[in-house]
């Protein structure tokens, strides 16, 4: 674990820390590149998502296709796992939207974008809290 002399200030985690959270020396990613993330805002339904999600947990991505009149198409499938949450609406219509939906956005490789876009745009997409590293 970093002593309390060594600041991480400037260093980039493998996965997103807590406040309060001891982080090891072995998490810290070296010359970590973070022009290759993007942020991508998803609408999510109200009951989509876990009430108290929070900036910097984790989440699995799924959808459901839906056909015309939205009735399910398939199964649901997992777009993307462990993306980082980097903003959730507060529900001030700031990312639009209706009430019944609340934008998310996701810090995530440049990469996934388009499989995030393309799901977003054929279905529901539900979001699935990753239980964080309490060891």
């Amino acid at each position: 674990y970093l002593s309390g002399e060594q600041s991480p200030v400037g260093e980039t985690t493998a996965r997103a820390a807590t406040a309060g959270e001891l982080v090891s020396a072995g998490s810290l990613v070296p010359d970590f590149d973070t022009t290759k993330l993007r942020l991508v805002t998803l609408p999510v339904e109200r009951h989509h998502l876990p009430v108290d999600l929070q900036r910097g947990e984790s989440v699995d991505v799924y959808v459901v296709e839906r056909g015309v009149s939205g009735e399910p198409i398939r199964d649901p499938r997992l777009v993307l796992a462990g993306a980082t949450v980097a903003e959730v609406d507060d529900g001030d219509s700031r990312f639009g939207g209706s009430s019944l939906e609340l934008g998310v956005a996701l810090s995530v490789d440049a990469v996934d974008v388009e499989k995030l876009v393309a799901a977003e745009a054929t279905g529901t997409i539900t979001l699935v809290r990753v239980p964080g590293n309490d060891a």
